[in-house]
């Protein structure tokens, strides 16, 4: 009778370590669905970010074309004004000397 007890003994310790073992695999699982679920939210945030990188890096890149594009409009308005004041001074310069001749003409026409 007490090769029963203890072979009963032994079978019920089985039992109890077969589902604390069942327990401790189901835990298992459910932390290895959790640890899925929150990879693939990171990995979903991952690729937003890197999305989001990509739209940033494009917009610099635009602004860099846009800051080129106005510096060379920069340009070309600062030399078109350069040669604009130059073709003025020699207006103003042909017509003073146009006013000189004819103060001249008419300086001569007197004497």
């Amino acid at each position: 009778e007490a090769m029963q007890q203890k072979v009963e003994a032994l079978e019920t310790q089985r039992q109890v370590d077969v589902v604390q073992g069942e327990i401790s695999l189901k835990k298992a699982k459910e932390e290895e669905s959790r640890a899925r679920m929150e990879m693939a939210v990171l990995e979903g945030k991952l690729h937003d970010t890197a999305t989001a990188l990509a739209a940033l890096e494009k917009a610099r890149d635009a602004n860099i074309l846009m800051s080129m594009e106005s510096a060379k409009a920069l340009e070309a308005d600062t030399r078109w004004k350069a040669i604009n004041e130059q073709q003025q001074q020699g207006h103003a310069a042909e017509l003073q000397a146009q006013i000189m001749e004819q103060q001249n003409r008419s300086q001569a026409e007197k004497e």
